[in-house]
């Protein structure tokens, strides 16, 4: 019942609902509800009822993973993620760095969607042999709660089940880096079986071909989960260790606060439409960024009469951070702030820029 996770919140609210999941969800329900009402109802009673549930099964699953995090006492996850039904929050900072900790975090996780499972079946079979039309809802419901809570058990990166087994792994491998890349496989293994269950039960007619576009969402979720959550992990392993200062100092273009926006557009065609500029004054500081959104905005106002100095990002407007800041408090500033850099002064004094990309920061 979930779609593809459309993107990872560098900048914005930490948990983010994908818009793909949510309209998918609802049209796979919308699709299974229309199969078992016997005769049809109007379409939008079904849709209204399909979006319900689907409501009902985002916040179960929220809940489950916030009462996770809770029993297990591991701390908030530290880095926002795109959240959808099957909810996997990236690891916290003990998670990431204890593997005993992430394993008991993914038991107490798996007792919390077990106790979800039971319930959804156990309503369910009260509501059974009542209404019709209220036993076919329930049924959905139930097959949606449960099937969530039951996606949460697999063995891929943050989910409970992959909790598990980096523990597993770590405890037989002797590495804890050697399990992160092990988990990582066995998470991507169970995303193609997932999807290619999924396909298979594309073809079939009634209501499995509709459970069939759900398995093969989620199975492309847990793929990319299982990137994302990895890469996380291992940076979040000595992002609270190592200070800004420490890290090595990443090479920007350099362009003239009065040059024209011309100069820019070169530094774009060279390092791509990503690339950060770090704007000089004639005493040769820095007195700002430019990047190619501000360019971009340049050009559609006044285009050849503007000068970089009058579009870019005033360097007074960066978040200050100390050379002492370690890089992940820098990273939780970045997200905080919604700015596309931090500035702070080396050891010799001088002013350096640094980005989410300096600093590591998986996307």
């Amino acid at each position: 019942m979930v779609g593809p996770r459309i993107t990872f919140q560098l900048f914005g609210t930490r948990i983010v609902v994908g818009i793909i999941d949510l309209v998918l969800a609802t049209l796979i329900l919308y699709g299974v509800l229309q199969e078992r009402f016997d005769p049809p109802h109007a379409r939008l009673v079904i849709g209204a009822e399909g979006a319900a549930l689907v409501a009902l099964c985002f916040g179960v699953s929220l809940l489950s993973e916030r009462l996770r995090v809770r029993v297990s006492r591991t701390g908030p996850p530290a880095l926002p993620v795109t959240l959808s039904i099957p909810t996997a929050f990236t690891p916290s900072v003990t998670e990431s760095r204890f593997p005993s900790w992430n394993a008991r975090s993914g038991l107490a996780g798996m007792g919390i969607d077990l106790a979800i499972g039971l319930i959804a079946v156990a309503l369910y079979l009260l509501v059974e042999s009542s209404d019709r039309r209220l036993g076919d809802l329930a049924a959905v419901g139930s097959i949606a709660i449960a099937g969530s809570a039951g996606v949460r058990f697999l063995a891929a990166p943050s989910l409970n089940g992959g909790r598990v087994i980096r523990w597993m792994l770590g405890f037989t491998l002797d590495d804890d880096e050697d399990a992160l890349r092990g988990a990582r496989l066995v998470g991507y293994g169970i995303s193609v079986v997932l999807f290619t269950t999924g396909i298979v039960l594309l073809t079939s007619e009634g209501e499995a071909g509709f459970w069939g576009v759900g398995l093969a969402a989620i199975g492309i979720d847990v793929g990319v989960l299982s990137t994302l959550a990895t890469r996380q992990t291992i940076w979040l392993q000595t992002a609270e260790q190592k200070t800004i200062g420490e890290m090595i100092e990443m090479p920007h273009a350099i362009v003239s606060s009065y040059s024209p926006l011309d100069e820019m557009v070169s530094v774009i065609t060279i390092d791509g439409p990503g690339a950060m500029a770090v704007v000089r004054d004639a005493n040769k500081q820095p007195v700002g960024i430019m990047q190619f959104q501000q360019m971009r905005a340049g050009v559609g106002s006044r285009g050849s009469e503007l000068t970089i100095g009058d579009v870019m990002v005033p360097i007074s407007d960066l978040p200050e951070v100390s050379h002492e800041t370690t890089v992940l408090e820098t990273a939780r500033i970045l997200l905080d702030s919604g700015r596309p850099a931090v500035r702070f002064k080396n050891a010799r004094g001088k002013i350096v820029i640094a980005t989410a990309r300096d600093i590591g920061l998986p996307r």
